[in-house]
């Protein structure tokens, strides 16, 4: 990205922030909130109009200390008590409010976490094959924290300063004329514009760092997710090595947006400080001269200490705005993701009687490839068929599989199930018929029951011990310390692979499917294993329309029909034994195995 685009995405992105967070404040939301929040801008409001009326009271207080007479004693003595309860009113709102706004921050952060959480689980197959997971998590947890504080610096820190500044101007300009007034807006609009070109140095030291703290997030929660295999490989030095780079990297960043940040306040405090020499000289020599009594010097002089005091807390907030607006950047990104398989307007639900599977003239290519994985295929699974596919990698053999459950959209050609045109009907209720058990099995570190139930919870324990007792789990859990209770570990590390496989059967098997598919589901298992999870399979698939994508043949041999896919195209048809009699490519793939068997 060139610099000038930068600058231009730096300059939106406080806005883009702002425009995607207003809705949740506001739009159905519960009336407590809609009066928290408007109690909130009533008090900043407040607020400032009780700091500005305090410099005109002490005005008026210090005229009549100077020339008190005993007319005035006692409007003096009740200027006095009202100067006190008017400077502390407004501390009071100024803590006031924040109290009031903490409650509907708090919620806003999370209708706005779960918001982006629900999103990322929305979005296609395409979006989660190719994101960095710890890129994700982090984005989710570090835009909780920045929404408050951009939220509340926006509201409580910047924008009531400038809106006094404006009063402040006007008021000047009744009580000790125009010039000085202006003199003050030509100051702050300096000040400002020599900010905007600092504070960009800034933004792009900040926006480096968080690219750099982003990616540490993601090698840290990566290097975590895979520390068995970096054992098995013997690689800790390699990812101590690493993620020292990196994190010196971001040492390195920061430093960078800490001198940025220094700079930046070394200048404020000098043109400030020039600012307010210049006028308190001006102001003065008025005073001297007669033209200007000397409350006008004190209101004057309130004003300023009222608008520059700020005024430098005001730089630091905007760098933490901007550097806030940084860290929401990327969770707002990710509600940008659009869908890429949408509904037709209206998607009537699936309605399954036979379970019947009807891939008519089907050619795939995914968006990104030329290659066409699929080509113009058409094949029928009858009611209560087990039919498999096979072939050599690459074939396409689970791309199938993905277009049954339209993760992705076919290129040609249409999928039926039961005459009715799965890309017409309501794609959570095509999913609801069909249960999937693939290759990598993995786990909640959560409870045997927690994870045999999982997208089941409502089933009864008594369902639960019959899909137990049809997949041969029963004898595993009666030796287990905690039984169903028992926690499996991370990725269900605690299990061996034959157990996982069953678990994720009997969780097929709680969703009462109409149609399974079984992908590599036993490529993974020893020869003894696999027989056994075979043979299980062959049981609970009796009654429901089956699919079985495999490498290994040794177990397909019992499926009503075989396919043979090759280059996305079916070569063969047919039982194990006609394949095996044409002497063809499944012919030669059978020999091939037995031989490395």
């Amino acid at each position: 990205m060139d610099e000038t685009a930068s600058k231009a995405q730096n300059t939106f992105s406080v806005t883009k922030n702002l425009v995607t967070l207003i809705p949740f404040f506001w739009k159905n939301k519960t009336i407590k909130r809609h009066w928290s929040i408007v109690l909130t801008l009533f008090l900043i409001f407040a607020t400032i109009g009780l700091n500005l009326s305090v410099p005109i009271i002490f005005k008026v207080i210090v005229n009549s200390l100077a020339k008190l007479t005993n007319e005035q004693y006692q409007i003096t003595l009740i200027l006095l008590i009202s100067y006190g309860i008017l400077w502390t009113t407004g501390r009071l709102f100024e803590k006031l409010r924040e109290m009031v706004f903490f409650r509907p921050v708090s919620s806003v952060i999370t209708d706005y976490s779960l918001a982006v959480f629900k999103h990322i689980h929305s979005l296609s197959l395409k979006f989660h094959l190719g994101r960095e997971t710890g890129k994700v998590a982090g984005a989710i947890q570090r835009a909780q924290l920045a929404i408050a504080m951009f939220v509340t610096h926006l509201l409580f820190r910047i924008l009531p300063v400038f809106i006094e500044a404006l009063l402040a101007f006007l008021i000047m300009w009744h009580f000790v004329g125009i010039d000085i007034g202006l003199i003050v807006m030509v100051i702050l609009i300096t000040y400002l514009l020599m900010n905007y070109f600092i504070i960009n140095i800034f933004k792009k030291a900040e926006t480096t760092y968080q690219k750099i703290d982003t990616t540490v997030d993601k090698q840290v929660v990566d290097s975590l997710l895979n520390c068995e295999n970096i054992k098995f490989l013997g690689a800790e030095d390699f990812e101590s090595s690493k993620a020292n780079k990196l994190l010196r990297k971001r040492e390195d960043s920061i430093v960078n947006v800490f001198w940025a940040g220094t700079f930046m306040t070394i200048f404020q405090s000098f043109v400030l400080g020039i600012g307010l020499t210049i006028i308190s000289y001006m102001v003065g020599a008025q005073v001297l001269s007669g033209q200007l009594h000397v409350g006008d010097f004190v209101l004057v002089n309130g004003y300023l200490l009222l608008l520059f005091n700020p005024l430098e807390s005001v730089s630091g907030f905007i760098r933490s705005t901007l550097s806030r607006s940084a860290q929401i950047e990327h969770s707002r990104s990710l509600l940008g993701e659009t869908h890429k398989i949408q509904d037709i307007e209206n998607a009537p639900n699936l309605n399954i009687s036979d379970a019947e599977i009807e891939f008519n003239h089907v050619s795939f290519r995914y968006e990104e490839e030329h290659r066409t994985i699929l080509n113009n295929i058409s094949f029928t699974i009858p009611k209560q068929a087990t039919v498999a596919f096979v072939g050599p990698s690459g074939s396409g053999k689970s791309t199938l599989s993905r277009l049954l459950f339209r993760f992705y959209d076919v290129t040609a050609g249409s999928i039926k199930i039961d005459d009715q045109d799965i890309r017409h009907v309501n794609k959570n209720s095509l999913r609801k018929h069909i249960a999937a058990v693939p290759q990598d099995i993995v786990l909640l570190n959560m409870s045997l029951k927690y994870n045999i139930t999982y997208g089941n919870f409502d089933v009864s324990d008594s369902e639960i011990d019959d899909v137990i007792r049809a997949v041969h789990l029963d004898q595993l859990i009666t030796k287990l310390p905690n039984g169903l209770e028992t926690v499996v570990g991370e990725r269900g590390i605690k299990l061996s692979g034959g157990e996982k496989q069953r678990i994720a059967i009997a969780r097929a098997l709680l969703k009462q499917p109409k149609i399974m598919i079984f992908d590599e589901a036993t490529s993974s298992l020893d020869t003894k294993t696999e027989m056994l999870v075979q043979k299980n399979i062959e049981e609970v698939t009796q009654n429901i329309t089956t699919i079985l994508i495999a490498h290994r043949l040794s177990t397909v041999i019992h499926a009503d029909k075989i396919i043979v896919l090759d280059k996305g195209n079916i070569v063969e048809k047919g039982t194990h034994q006609e394949l095996l009699r044409r002497n063809g490519l499944y012919s030669k793939l059978w020999g091939e195995q037995h031989e490395k068997e």
